[in-house]
């Protein structure tokens, strides 16, 4: 608006100053008129375009400092989460050197412990030899295979091996069939084992009884003193008679 006010009394100032040397034609001055009216206008427009593009500059300049902003943050997030994951990758690293210095020293140890295991199986009471020494050599295969994970060859040394040869020192039975010789003479016997700590044999017709010496490792027959005891435990132990406390020999341990 000022500049439209300026504008005119400029244009008032410059007709002035020609009425006082000439006297124009109105057609002239008319022309004049229009000619300035329209520069006017122009100049109004082009200033209303500027206050546009003012106000776009302006909302651009704040769009991009919210956008600067913002990537600034997410540069300091980004930061934040590679030093993270740097050092997640370093405690994996670190794991995996363990898990190797593990493996290293377990499969040695479990190479180890089946041979002692099948060395305690040579020498303990002789009781389901061939079913020990079929798993014995399960695990022996087991250790030798290459496709088997090691964390599955310790389940199967520690829950095939270990742990079953202590449940076999738990069990009381009465164990039918069984063949000894005896005197020299093959006899079939009923053989009852009380966990590893006593092995007692008696024939069918029950005049011979007798005990596994682990220190001799032979079957050995009983005291006559021990002999009625004897036959007390090996009916308890077939269900032939009630449970009871009875006192039987154990040889050497």
């Amino acid at each position: 608006m000022i500049q439209r006010i300026l504008l005119t009394v400029i244009l008032l100032i410059f007709f002035a100053g020609q009425a006082a040397f000439s006297q124009p034609e109105p057609e002239e001055v008319s022309e004049r008129v229009s000619k300035a009216m329209a520069v006017e206008g122009e100049v109004q427009e082009r200033a209303d375009n500027w206050d546009w593009e003012k106000k776009d500059t302006i909302d651009d300049i704040r769009d991009l400092k919210y956008r600067v902003t913002w990537l600034q943050y997410r540069q300091e997030k980004n930061r934040v989460y590679i030093e993270t994951v740097k050092e997640n990758i370093k405690n994996l690293e670190f794991k995996k050197a363990e898990i190797n210095k593990l493996r290293e020293q377990l499969e040695p140890y479990l190479e180890e412990v089946v041979t002692k295991l099948e060395t305690f199986v040579e020498n303990d009471i002789p009781f389901l030899a061939e079913e020990r020494q079929k798993r014995l050599r399960a695990l022996k295969n087991s250790m030798n295979n290459y496709d088997i994970a090691l964390s599955e060859k310790l389940r199967r040394v520690f829950a095939e091996g270990l742990e079953i040869e202590v449940e076999y020192g738990q069990i009381v039975e009465a164990i039918e069939d069984q063949m000894l010789k005896i005197n020299g003479i093959d006899t079939e016997v009923v053989i009852f084992r009380l966990g590893r700590v006593a092995m007692l044999y008696m024939s069918l017709d029950g005049t011979q009884l007798g005990q596994w010496n682990h220190g001799t490792r032979r079957w050995e027959p009983i005291p006559d003193d021990l002999y009625r005891n004897v036959r007390r435990v090996l009916d308890i132990a077939q269900r032939k008679r009630t449970v009871e406390i009875v006192e039987i020999p154990l040889g050497a341990l």
